[in-house]
């Protein structure tokens, strides 16, 4: 038996907790945890497997009780995995590709390692075209394959020649562990009166494969770099980057692995949905320790050898490859007692385990004395993945499933079938789908156009904008809605053995939230990869639908529609990426708005999967549906490619951008005056806005307004307030946000909305400028957004003694842009009035939607005018502050205000200083954006006592 350790003290004392309140919950485990589908993040635990040392094989009789057809990604990294832990004689049946010739003649020996782990040992490949296949293949039970479109290729001629059988009690079963069930069920067809055809649904990201020589797989440089070095050289990495903020990630950098051997627990425990929440910040900080390098390559001998020669005295030090126990000493916890599923995780008292690590011939170091022909690399996400057998009545006649049963998952009817397959297909596919999109839709809203001769790393939850992570909540959130009106709550809450609808919601929020946080986060992907099945074809069948259903049933009124309700309103508060009043208005509309952008890309199949030819796709543009089914998407605009329209329509022009510059556009947009005129004529007499109102608000401030331009000017009357202070105004630096190509960056504080190393660099210089202008305030007004806070601090680390007179108001904020809060100004469409704000600085328009905040606020936006009344009674509120301190005073106080650009040309013009042009008429008209906008980080005087 191996070896006890002994960890820290603190780890020992915390993890003691987890047994009373692990065995409480165990109660309320989900129903299907006991086959496996319930714990997604059960990751692959090299202990789990028995590595079995198999003698040479005798090439002139081979019989096998499984074959398994098909050695490419998903089959090596999940499927052989779960037929080498079921512990079955087993071979692969493959194709004789070069890679395998390579490695000298069929059968072939191989280890298959997935993350650099070793999963599987002395695993026999065969050749399809051997000349005694057919024998091998009537002496076998059972068959299984992962060969994509090769089924009816490949598989169907081999077993074809299997005699014919009329009971199906009697026939051998072959598990299609295919995406492509269309294409198994013409196989099932084929194969009627010989096999009996088992559909069933695998689940595990596996991202590359690639087949090396056993002496080669001994170099330092190991499977990972052969990986790397196999992408170069096949051309699947032309470039394989995708900007992440300011920074490029290379598809061919390393990507880091969590080591199973040294940190499988860690990791483990800390992504597992039921012990998670019963372990101390100590122990995950002693778990994650800075010891646990990431990416270090794992050593199977080494690390299993330390197992067997570590001291079991209490005063054991951590070495600094500390190997988690196995068991821990008396003076931590013993596995006694411990819940099963726990000791799946920490390891267990097995004869298996314990033969394991007497016998010291079970090592799997490629040495030559096991007869290794080669190495199977393959890199796949943590989680050791799932087959479920979507036949639930294959098993009735005592047959024996040739897969572990910690990865095989037998649902117990046809409904929960059904229902498991659905599952996976809307929160796995469907995610992995929306991520590939928003991906590319990343990279288009920076002005990059998309490219054959480059590879797109898929992005990650964790790096989104919180705006863009609001909408993978809504997506999500969308689809499991689907799963609660197809199957109904209450069948849901019998299969995973809730007691409330409440928990049923929690259960699959859970579970989706752990496969777009862990399961693709931990995994560098390629949108190529994701959207290989057509981009055209992935848009109509994975995308489009759940807006389609959502825009269908917010319109529902029946008992069904409150449920699902109260359901949207759970999800939006439990995340906070909408109002309860929004709670499914936003998801509407969010999904409604994605749907439509991303299909621009559906006529560029070559430059993102690089098939077909360029300007193609899998799925011709007149099988494209209409936009107006989905109602109120576009209003009239549709999704065929149509040329006549591309103008005028926003979502038709993603061609014509992606082949012009951003000024092209820009140009473009101005172009369209007379539309955009049109749109706020129809604007205006819907009745979106008070313009009397409007106008009366801007004579008490002494400015005229002019509705049918919507522009301001001085009146005549105007006089500048006679303030008793000096006042000092400061914009803050830039952000990505205003960074070409810009958004409308308003009252907003998200991430593209913080200052970027530029921004950064302005207000330090800002600071430097205010110190030689010997601007000692005493007031400071710092708007509440982080850019304007973040350009002061500049200024209060260099005079401390100023904090003290350092204040935040909530009203100085940059004007709200409700709607068009970040949203790229180039991203609008051609006649929106948005354009008129900066084009004709139209001081009227708004956004009739709002901005729906990181914390679930709802803000409207207001129009310049309105920005003008709330920037008066901020004046207003400094005149009476610095009126009060002036008393103490034989000076006049000064004022120094932090804050944004439309603020601050409010107070510009509300000074006196506003700046001014002259139409086209002559006429006189104040400006604040555009080419007028103030600064960055430049200090100006508002106001000379």
């Amino acid at each position: 038996m191996a070896a006890k350790h002994q960890t820290k003290a603190a780890c020992a004392e915390a993890v003691a907790t987890i047994e009373t309140n692990a065995q409480n919950t165990a109660k309320s485990m989900p129903k299907e945890d006991f086959h496996g589908a319930g714990s997604v993040l059960r990751e692959f635990q090299p202990r789990d497997i028995q590595l079995r040392h198999s003698d040479t094989i005798n090439k002139d009789a081979l019989g096998f009780q499984h074959l398994h057809f098909g050695a490419g990604r998903l089959g090596m990294g999940l499927v052989i995995p779960a037929i080498y832990d079921a512990n079955i004689s087993f071979a692969v049946v493959q194709r004789p590709k070069q890679e395998w010739e390579d490695l000298g003649k069929f059968p072939l020996n191989v280890d298959v390692r997935v993350n650099d782990v070793v999963v599987a040992h002395n695993v026999t490949i065969l050749s399809m075209q051997q000349k005694d296949i057919d024998s091998i293949i009537s002496k076998a039970t059972s068959f299984s394959c992962s060969v994509g479109t090769g089924m009816m290729d490949a598989v169907a001629p081999l077993l074809t020649k299997l005699p014919t059988k009329i009971e199906d009690s009697k026939k051998p079963v072959l598990y299609c562990c295919e995406n492509d069930h269309n294409a198994v069920k013409r196989l099932k067809e084929e194969l009627a009166d010989r096999v009996y055809v088992v559909d069933c649904m695998v689940d595990r990201v596996c991202t590359r494969r690639i087949v090396a020589s056993e002496e080669s797989s001994e170099d330092e440089s190991d499977g990972q770099q052969q990986l790397d070095e196999h992408d170069k050289d096949e051309g699947a990495c032309r470039t394989a980057s995708t900007n992440v903020g300011e920074s490029k990630v290379s598809l061919t950098t390393k990507v880091e692995t969590t080591n199973f051997v040294d940190g499988g627990m860690a990791n483990t425990i800390r992504h597992n949905n039921l012990l998670g929440d019963y372990l101390t910040q100590q122990v995950l900080d002693y778990l994650s320790d800075e010891t646990h390098i990431a990416g270090q390559k794992p050593n199977l001998q080494a690390n299993d050898q330390a197992f067997r020669d570590a001291p079991s005295s209490s005063e054991q030090t951590i070495s600094a490859t500390k190997p988690l126990p196995r068991h821990a000493s008396e003076d931590s916890l013993t596995s006694e007692g411990l819940p099963e599923y726990i000791h799946s995780f920490a390891g267990s008292d097995s004869d298996a385990d314990a033969e394991f690590d007497r016998d010291d011939t079970n090592t799997v170091d490629g040495s030559n004395e096991n007869n290794i022909d080669g190495v199977v690399h393959v890199q796949a996400e943590p989680w050791r993945g799932s087959i479920i057998i979507l036949d639930p009545t294959v098993h009735s006649n005592d047959r024996v499933t040739p897969f572990s049963e910690n990865i095989a998952i037998v649902p117990r009817s046809d409904m929960e079938a059904e229902y498991l397959a659905e599952r996976k297909t809307k929160l796995v596919n469907g995610m992995h789908t929306v991520l590939a999109f928003t991906s590319l839709l990343s990279r288009w809203k920076r002005g990059k156009t998309i490219s054959a001769s480059e590879e797109y790393v898929l992005v990650k939850y964790a790096r989104l904008s919180r705006q863009d992570q609001r909408m993978l909540e809504a997506q999500r959130t969308v689809r499991v809605a689907q799963l609660l009106q197809r199957f109904g709550v209450a069948q849901i809450m019998c299969w995973h053995g809730c007691d409330t609808q409440e928990d049923a919601w929690e259960h699959l929020l859970h579970y989706s939230d752990e496969i777009l946080l862990e399961r693709f986060g931990r995994v560098e992907d390629l949108v190529s990869r994701v959207l290989g099945g057509g981009v055209g074809n992935r848009w109509l069948t994975r995308l489009r639908p759940a807006a389609v259903w959502m825009d269908a049933w917010i319109e529902t009124d029946d008992q069904e529609g409150h449920d699902l309700a109260a359901f949207f309103r759970y999800a939006a508060a439990r995340d906070r990426y909408a109002t309860a009043e929004a709670s499914s208005a936003y998801p509407a509309a969010v999904l409604k708005a994605h749907v439509k952008e991303c299909r621009r890309f559906c006529n560029q199949e070559y430059e993102i999967t690089h098939k077909g030819k360029p300007g193609g796709t899998y799925l011709s543009s007149k099988g494209l549906p209409k936009v107006s089914s989905l109602r109120d998407l576009a209003a009239g605009d549709d999704l065929r490619d149509n040329t006549a329209h591309t103008q005028n329509h926003p979502v038709s022009y993603m061609s014509a951008v992606q082949k012009t510059t951003l000024s092209d556009r820009y140009h473009t947009i101005a172009s369209h005056r007379p539309d955009q005129d049109l749109a706020y004529t129809a604007w205006l007499r819907s009745g979106a806005v008070n313009t009397a109102a409007l106008v009366a608000n801007a004579g008490h401030l002494g400015l005229d307004l002019d509705v049918a331009s919507g522009q301001l000017s001085y009146s005549g009357g105007f006089r500048a307030p006679e303030l008793c202070f000096e006042l000092v105004y400061v914009r803050h630096g830039k952000t990505e946000g205003n960074t070409e190509p810009r958004v409308f960056q308003g009252n907003v504080d998200e991430m593209m909305n913080a200052l970027n190393k530029v921004g950064l660099e302005q207000a330090a210089e800002a600071g430097v400028q205010l110190d030689q202008l010997g601007v000692q305030p005493d007031l400071i007004v710092m708007s509440p957004l982080g850019r304007a806070k973040d350009t002061a601090e500049a200024f209060l680390q260099s005079n401390p003694h100023l904090r003290e007179v350092a204040e935040v108001w909530w009203e100085s904020h940059e004007m709200a842009f409700g709607g068009w809060d970040n949203v790229m100004v180039k991203d609008m469409e051609d006649a929106n009035i948005c354009h008129l704000f900066y084009l004709q600085q139209n001081a009227i328009v708004k956004s009739d939607d709002a901005y729906i905040s990181p914390d679930g606020q709802e803000l409207r936006g207001e129009n310049f005018v309105e920005v003008l009344v709330r920037m008066r009674r901020v004046l207003v509120k400094m005149e009476q502050l610095m009126q009060a301190a002036r008393k103490d005073m034989n000076r006049a106080p000064r004022g120094l205000m932090f804050g944004h650009s439309m603020a601050g040309a409010a107070l510009q013009i509300l000074t006196g200083q506003g700046k001014t042009e002259v139409d086209e008429n002559g006429k006189e008209y104040l400006c604040f954006d555009g080419k007028h906008i103030m600064p960055h980080a430049t200090p100006t005087f508002l106001h000379r006592a």
